[in-house]
């Protein structure tokens, strides 16, 4: 049962606690990793066909003798490293969209900003409790549970650095390039 807004009297509390109430989330978040790998491998094939007798008996110096006799090898030897290191720190105003039956606030907060043909699009979700409100409705996102941040950009930077389609990318796996 979603409780009801009691009517506005001054010298009560305003802090959100209803749907549809607003309050601030100041979003402070860092994320580091690192990963490091090698690997090495090695291949060899070495396979010999002959006919030793067609219709007779095959010399040793006949074309026909050595049919099929493919050799091949490979060897790869790589080492990678990757690094990511993120950092988010905005201020967002987010709108109570369900009050569960204990009391925490859900929250839903959107921004769309849109530079130099550059769409972005940041979505930030989670579970609040009342009493990490401040007075004046602002929430640290440290305070913000089962938080979800996604940021999705569009537009000419992201077209030109976005990874291939699938039917490239097997090409380009089948071709080994």
């Amino acid at each position: 049962m979603v409780p009801e807004r009691p009517d506005e009297r001054p010298g009560t509390d305003a802090k959100a606690r209803y749907t549809g109430d607003q309050l601030t989330v100041q979003l402070a978040e860092s994320t580091t990793s690192a990963l490091q790998g090698s690997v090495q491998t090695s291949r060899t094939l070495t396979a010999s066909s002959s006919i030793s007798a067609f219709f007779g008996k095959v010399g040793g110096g006949s074309a026909a003798q050595n049919i099929f006799s493919p050799n091949s090898s490979q060897a790869l030897t790589g080492k990678g490293q990757t690094a990511l290191a993120t950092s988010l720190d905005t201020t967002l105003a987010a709108n109570v969209t369900q009050v569960l039956p204990n009391g925490l606030l859900v929250i839903e907060a959107r921004r769309e900003v849109e530079v130099s043909q550059q769409k972005q699009t940041m979505i930030l979700r989670g579970v609040v409790r009342p009493q990490d409100i401040s007075p004046n409705d602002v929430v640290l996102s440290t305070a913000v549970s089962h938080l979800e941040v996604s940021l999705d950009g569009k537009g000419v930077l992201t077209e030109s650095t976005r990874q291939p389609g699938l039917i490239v990318r097997t090409l380009l796996h089948f071709f080994s390039f």
